[in-house]
């Protein structure tokens, strides 16, 4: 299985912070977001990583290289960053898809325990999901029914949790979503969001929502999430 890490964006949101280098190289605490995740990713026992990356590129090549502690690291640069979404960069790095996958959103500081949990799941297709934290308007609301989810999406009406920014496919399932995906693309809609073909394939496909048990996690788009990351990443820490 390998680990796929969408990080081509701007971070317009935490600029001056994102002016030399992009979002998930901000530093919370003693490390950067990236870090943090190649961490758990590594003590998970995922050995290979994919980096989508576009704004500040170089940076973040002088900065990891090839290689992070257990995990190997390979790069595919999004140019059209400024103008594209998760689900272009991930469109780059089709060819990879050969065995099972886990997508990450490259602004989330989160226990390794819900990433164990992800990866020990018995479900091949399944979304990391909060059942245990109130929504808000901006949350990536998940609708699920007996467990599948049902509709996913920032605007998702009857929403009982909240996506949290960790997929996972098996081979067969990734390559479902790389047609939905090929399919938008060539519609001429490459700014789709990320988790429209996990919208569309679960319509006829069992995509299901995996607890994160109430354990601690943040996501990070602009300053007063920043503040809450750095007063929680102990909390964070220390449940791993």
């Amino acid at each position: 299985m390998k680990a796929l890490i969408c990080m081509a964006g701007e971070g317009k949101r935490l600029r001056p912070l994102t002016n030399k280098y992009p979002k998930a190289l901000i530093t919370v605490g003693e490390k950067t977001i990236l870090e943090y995740m190649l961490d758990n990713i590594s003590e998970c026992g995922i050995k290979e990583v994919i980096l989508i990356i576009g704004y500040k590129a170089d940076v973040v090549k002088n900065k990891f290289g090839t290689q992070y502690k257990n995990c190997k690291i390979k790069y595919y640069t999004n140019e059209d960053y400024y103008k594209t979404d998760n689900m272009f960069s991930l469109w780059m790095a089709r060819d990879e898809i050969k065995d099972g996958i886990i997508f990450f959103n490259a602004d989330i500081i989160f226990s390794k325990g819900i990433l164990q949990e992800v990866v020990d799941s018995k479900y091949e297709n399944g979304i990391a999901v909060d059942d245990q934290i109130e929504l808000i308007d901006d949350s990536m609301k998940v609708k699920t029914v007996d467990g599948k989810v049902k509709a996913i999406s920032k605007k998702a009406q009857d929403g009982n949790g909240w996506a949290m920014g960790i997929y996972k496919f098996s081979a067969e399932g990734a390559k479902k979503y790389y047609k939905e995906v090929e399919n938008l693309v060539k519609t001429g809609s490459p700014d789709a969001s990320f988790v429209r073909p996990v919208e569309i394939m679960s319509q006829d496909s069992e995509v299901y929502a995996i607890s994160t048990k109430g354990l601690p996690w943040v996501e990070i788009d602009n300053f007063e999430d920043l503040k809450i990351a750095k007063d929680k990443i102990d909390t964070i820490l220390e449940s791993r």
